[in-house]
């Protein structure tokens, strides 16, 4: 049988590249989420909602911006990576060990698992930091204040905000399939 550890500088370069993409997807997407904010709170008090005076809002408040998609991304990174490094590795690893029907079930059961458990994870901490980003925008906080802003709302409604945050993501996910589909 082959050596299973010929199979690890493959996904070293898998995952690292995986991890240089995510994170510039989640950075690229916070500036923009952040600058949306900003527009929809101008075009409500009936300002300027020019692209270059949105552009100027983005670049002074650049860092401010990155500093909470790093954030972001660290956070969620770890949420969605840590069960799966714990409980899929090992399963990969004792499943070519096994060999056959056993090790196909034994990974695939392992991914099942740690799948449930981040998306349960990620679901959290979407929601206790799902109002980080209009703090910072609307409110213009730092970075520490806008995550510390994010859970106050939050105490006593966590239900309804999961019920609220998985009604999206199905639409969503229906929204893809369908639109991939055409």
């Amino acid at each position: 049988t082959e050596d299973p550890r010929a199979y690890l500088p493959v996904a070293g370069a898998f995952i690292g590249g995986s991890f240089g993409l995510y994170v510039y997807q989640i950075l690229a997407g916070t500036v923009a989420q952040l600058i949306g904010y900003e527009a929809m709170q101008r075009m409500y008090r009936g300002q300027e909602t020019s692209f270059s005076a949105l552009l100027n809002f983005g670049a002074q408040n650049l860092l401010r911006f990155l500093g909470l998609g790093l954030f972001y991304a660290f956070v969620t990174l770890a949420v969605l990576t840590v069960p799966m490094l714990f409980l899929v590795a090992p399963a990969v690893y004792f499943g070519l060990q096994m060999g056959g029907t056993a090790a196909v079930a034994l990974v695939i059961a392992g991914a099942f698992f740690a799948f449930g458990i981040s998306m349960l994870a990620g679901a959290y901490v979407f929601i206790r930091l799902g109002l980080a980003a209009p703090a910072m925008a609307v409110e213009s906080l730092s970075l520490r204040a806008c995550l510390k802003r994010s859970s106050p709302p939050l105490k006593g409604a966590m239900g309804r905000a999961l019920a609220l945050f998985l009604a999206v993501l199905a639409v969503q996910l229906f929204t893809g399939m369908v639109l991939s589909a055409l």
